[in-house]
Formats: C-alpha cells, sequence, structure tokens
C-alpha cells in the first residue's frame, strides 16, 4: 500500500505538467480574437507612425541600405539585440543614414510592439488585401494540419486548407499563405 502510494506521489507531477501543456496546446489553437487584431493595429500604427518614413509602410525601406522587412532582412538577430538596436540607435551597415534611438521616445511596450509586428510585416499586408472582408474581428482556430514552426510551415507539401469552404490555396500564393499563417501566429502569441 506504501509503494502506491509513492508512486501516486511522484506521478502527480508529471501529470500536472502534462495538463498544462495540453491546456497551453488547446489555447495555442482558439483562432484569433478581436483583442488580438486591435492589439496588431496598434503595433501597425506605431510602426506607421515612427519607422515607415524610412522602413516603407510595406517593410520595403524607402531609403537605400535600411533593412528590408518585408524578406525579413536583419531580423534573424535576437530579440534583446533587435530591441537594443531600437532603443539606442544603430550606426547603417551600409554607410547610409543611421536609425535613431527611440528610447525616451516610444517605452519599451511600443518598441516590443514594433519588434512584434516587423517580424510578420508581409503577413499583415496579405492578411488584409486578402482577409479582412471575412475576418475584420475574429479569425476561427487554423485547420489542425497546418504546421505552425517556420521550419515544418517551410517544408510543408500538403494544401493549407488556411480557410475552409473557400479555395485560398489557389487564390493566394503559397508564400503569401506562408506569411499570413506566421501573421495570424504572431497576433495570438502576444
Amino acid at each position: 500500500m506504501r509503494t502506491d502510494s509513492n508512486l501516486l506521489a511522484s506521478l502527480l507531477p508529471l501529470l500536472f505538467v502534462t495538463l498544462v501543456f495540453q491546456g497551453q496546446a488547446l489555447a495555442a489553437n482558439t483562432g484569433i480574437t478581436a483583442e488580438d487584431i486591435a492589439r496588431m493595429d496598434d503595433a501597425r500604427d506605431i510602426y506607421q507612425a515612427n519607422c515607415a518614413a524610412c522602413h516603407g509602410f510595406d517593410g520595403i525601406p524607402i531609403i537605400p541600405g535600411v533593412p528590408n522587412f518585408s524578406t525579413g532582412e536583419r531580423l534573424d538577430k535576437s530579440e534583446q539585440k533587435l530591441l537594443a538596436s531600437m532603443q539606442n540607435g544603430k550606426e547603417s551597415e551600409s554607410g547610409g543614414i543611421a536609425m535613431p534611438p527611440w528610447k525616451g521616445i516610444l517605452d519599451d511596450e511600443e518598441m516590443q510592439a514594433v519588434l512584434d509586428y516587423i517580424q510578420v510585416i508581409k503577413g499583415d499586408l496579405v492578411f488584409q488585401d486578402n482577409c479582412m472582408s471575412c475576418h475584420s474581428s475574429t479569425v476561427p482556430p487554423a485547420a489542425e494540419s497546418i504546421p505552425h514552426t517556420r521550419e515544418k510551415l517551410d517544408m510543408h507539401q500538403g494544401p493549407f486548407n488556411l480557410c475552409k469552404g473557400t479555395d485560398t490555396d489557389n487564390m493566394i500564393e503559397r508564400e503569401d499563405i506562408i506569411s499570413v499563417i506566421r501573421f495570424l501566429d504572431g497576433a495570438s502569441r502576444n
């Protein structure tokens, strides 16, 4: 009897961890809420008011030598390094115009919102062009078959079936569908 209670006591932490991770997995696939969309709208507004003059409204730079966010240029650095560049400014790597420091102009929360936004800027634009007419306030959960890691998403060979009941896979370029999935993942994780 005593060994059964010891066994149960040793299994309880494992059971707890398993339930927590299952709950997180289920929560991750609940769709995009109006709050998620509003948060991305706010991040877009901050970006457009403060960054678009150099980096472009669509992430395609207006000034030569500025990173092209629509292709993810220079976004492969750690989040800490990217935030430090925003806070402290950055000398141009190509000898062009330096990025000014945003510390004191944008608070930490606003800088994080901008960073989250520029990482999914291309998907946001595709979403606005192709999805907003139906999904202006909420987006249902993604199909279980859609992978959500960058690597698996890029390697996925089958159809995405992004929007049930439509022919989205044939209406939108594959690269753009991947961008939208990354945007939706980014919107729902914050």
